[in-house]
């Protein structure tokens, strides 16, 4: 099979621009929309802060699998085969498992070496946030945000950033350039310069996956074992 054969070969560019602008456009809709309600607090009821936190994580999430129902299956008929639902090898599951540990565990390692030497603040990172939420939240707060992170944001991402952004950038261009341009455009949606970095490493490792197994699943794979490391690194503090 060509890599045209393999990647959305029905998908049309007007329809991929539907999906992702439409997705995304709704995406930043409800991240403009929550700041604003964060800024007036004294008008609404009286949230938790962790609540509000996990349930805008989970509105993100909504929003992109409706993007993908709506826009993806509905307007531009792809089905779950289209955007990487096929059988693999656990060959490459495995491996994607064993890399997402060791890129993991590098990070850590990095991370502390780079906060001894320069005396910086462990991270300026993102989990300096979710470790204090946690810290706030009731015992079904923290099961919804352990779900959202491990689970729910992974199958969200990884169909729209693989089985539709890359898929359709790789029918056009050749793999580096699409592994790059995809893990840019999400690295892109993470402010702190870190992390954009370590999303960029990540992305490029997961693109690689999908290119040679042509299935979703060891990226999967890659994807969700890295977000539980990091939730079990949270819960350890």
């Amino acid at each position: 099979m060509s890599v045209r054969d393999d990647f959305l070969p029905h998908l049309t560019t007007k329809n991929f621009i539907i999906i992702f602008v439409g997705t995304l456009g709704m995406v930043f809709v409800a991240v403009m929309s929550f700041a604003l309600l964060n800024d007036t607090r004294s008008l609404i009821p009286k949230i938790p802060e962790a609540t509000r936190y996990v349930a805008q994580d989970y509105a993100y999430v909504v929003l992109i699998f409706v993007g993908i129902y709506l826009l993806g299956f509905k307007v531009a008929k792809l089905s779950w085969s289209d955007v990487g639902f096929r059988r693999c090898s656990l060959d490459w599951i495995a491996q994607a498992f064993i890399l997402g540990t060791i890129i993991y565990s590098f990070r850590i390692l990095a991370d502390n070496v780079f906060s001894d030497m320069f005396g910086v603040m462990r991270m300026l990172e993102p989990g300096q946030t979710d470790a204090a939420i946690l810290r706030e939240a009731s015992p079904d707060t923290v099961v919804a945000f352990v779900l959202v992170v491990c689970l729910f944001t992974p199958f969200a991402t990884e169909i729209f950033q693989r089985g539709i952004l890359f898929a359709w950038l790789r029918r056009n261009f050749n793999f580096m350039l699409s592994a790059i341009a995809s893990a840019l455009i999400f690295g892109a949606l993470h402010i702190e310069l870190v992390r954009f970095a370590q999303v960029l490493v990540f992305g490029i490792a997961a693109a690689y996956f999908y290119e040679k197994s042509r299935s979703i699943w060891p990226p999967l794979a890659f994807h969700l074992t890295i977000n539980c490391a990091y939730v079990i690194g949270l819960m350890s503090r």
